[in-house]
């Protein structure tokens, strides 16, 4: 199989998506100030090569690159291959194809898939996605893509994972701490949940953490740079979120942020993300798994619709959008389906 980056080369083609309006989407400063690695390799060629790079994913090849169950250097675990997920040409954020999902109608899960990579104590995870122009956001939410460390069960049952929301849902507590309602804001929003740690996490948001196998223990980030874009159907956008351990059990240094199109949204600094008995956990597990909120968490999409992901880059310092390469490709025939 041919390799990313001379496909890459060779296209070297590049979309840059418009940020909303007042913003700039490029370059995207890094917590220490400055661009991120994308400014490095514009139209990302040749940045699977950087030392920081853990691994990057355009979707030149014919097939999703796949490995066996649990192993590092490619995708396992796809469910949706090929009749709900498979390469296309019909769309592209860089290069000229894109690895498109169909989300049928009623279906809460129709596709995921899973990347490890050796653990390390800080990961950024950058990409871009865009959903149908007549995209039908799911009432209750959706989570997108998560990041995991340590001990993995299921997505919801790990010793640590961070979730990429993307329709936004602002969650409502009781006395109690259970959910007792949620609103649809259309906004991007991270998300931590622990499952298997002892009492002592802190998450930023002033609350105590329950650290457990449940439905009641998913902790919203809050918007504490720009605000956060409402999202529409029928464009690009360029999600990038990390997340740092802290260093030992009771010094508060661990972080995690998020930008959209290069402008940072969250910024949590001064977090436990692991306690004394996990200190050892370690990011080593990215998912791609789009789960579609429907009425009561049981109903998918009311119809067939599509969305679109490009452009993965992981590593272990700030990414940034794609930079300018060359002219944006002209529209491709539409590929057939694997």
């Amino acid at each position: 199989m041919r390799s990313i980056a001379v496909l890459l080369a060779l296209s070297s083609l590049v979309w840059l998506p418009t940020a909303w309006a007042g913003e700039t989407a490029t370059p995207g400063p890094s917590p220490a100030g400055g661009s991120g690695l994308a400014a490095k390799y514009p139209g990302d060629v040749g940045i699977e090569k950087d030392p920081a790079v853990i691994f990057a994913e355009g979707f030149e090849e014919e097939q999703i690159p796949t490995v066996g169950l649990e192993k590092t250097g490619g995708f396992f675990d796809l469910q949706g291959s090929p009749d709900e997920m498979y390469i296309t040409s019909t769309e592209a954020a860089v290069g000229r194809h894109s690895l498109e999902l169909l989300h049928p109608k009623g279906v809460i899960s129709p596709q995921w898939l899973h990347r490890k990579f050796p653990g390390q104590d800080t990961v950024y995870v950058r990409f871009y996605r865009k959903f149908a122009q007549d995209w039908v956001w799911p009432p209750l939410g959706m989570h997108d893509t998560i990041l995991f460390a340590g001990r993995y069960q299921s997505p919801a049952s790990t010793d640590l994972s961070l979730y990429l929301d993307i329709s936004g849902i602002n969650q409502k507590f009781s006395a109690k701490e259970a959910i007792r309602d949620t609103v649809l804001t259309k906004q991007p929003v991270l998300v931590f949940k622990a499952s298997f740690q002892g009492p002592g996490l802190d998450f930023g948001i002033g609350r105590e953490i329950i650290s457990h196998v449940g439905w009641d223990n998913y902790y919203i980030l809050p918007f504490n740079g720009k605000p956060a874009p409402v999202l529409e159907g029928g464009r690009w956008y360029c999600f990038e979120y990390m997340g740092k351990m802290n260093s030992a059990p009771d010094t508060k240094d661990g972080e995690a942020r998020l930008w959209v199109d290069g402008v940072l949204i969250t910024e949590m600094k001064g977090l436990t993300l692991r306690d004394a008995g996990h200190m050892g956990i370690k990011w080593d597990r990215w998912m791609l798994g789009p789960r579609y909120g429907g009425k009561g968490y049981k109903e998918g999409p009311p119809e067939d619709q599509k969305s679109w992901i490009d452009g993965i880059v992981a590593a272990t310092q700030y990414i940034g959008p794609i930079q300018p390469g060359a002219a944006a490709p002209a529209a491709a025939a539409p590929a057939a389906k694997p």
